[in-house]
């Protein structure tokens, strides 16, 4: 899957609230995305995360491309295999996007990041 690593980013920052490399800049978050391997999402999330979903996950965000999610078929299998101790309700889903929501400082690019 061309985009996998992206979607993996963007799922880990859904279940953790934070980026997979927090570093003090983003050359440093570029090596680390290069070179190391991230931690499991359920060590940083707020609620527990099934050990599937972070397989998945990680399968995303696997430095060689033989090792990632190949397609959005094999995504949605492996997604609706994993088993959630509870459902996730619409009242859970809009509190964290209530505490999580980035703010614009949060979203902008650092202006030494484009010198």
């Amino acid at each position: 899957m061309a985009h996998c690593g992206a979607l993996g980013c963007v799922a880990y920052w859904l279940l953790t609230g934070r980026l997979v490399f927090e570093t003090a800049s983003y050359q440093g978050m570029l090596v680390a995305h290069a070179t190391a391997e991230p931690p499991l999402p359920s060590r940083h999330a707020e609620q527990p995360v099934p050990e599937d979903l972070d397989a998945i996950v990680l399968a995303c965000l696997a430095k060689e491309p033989d090792h990632r999610v190949q397609s959005a078929e094999e995504l949605a299998d492996r997604l609706s295999a994993v088993a959630l101790s509870a459902p996730w309700t619409g009242d859970q889903a809009a509190e964290w996007w209530r505490l999580h929501m980035p703010t614009n400082t949060e979203l902008s690019v650092p202006a030494s990041a484009t010198r």
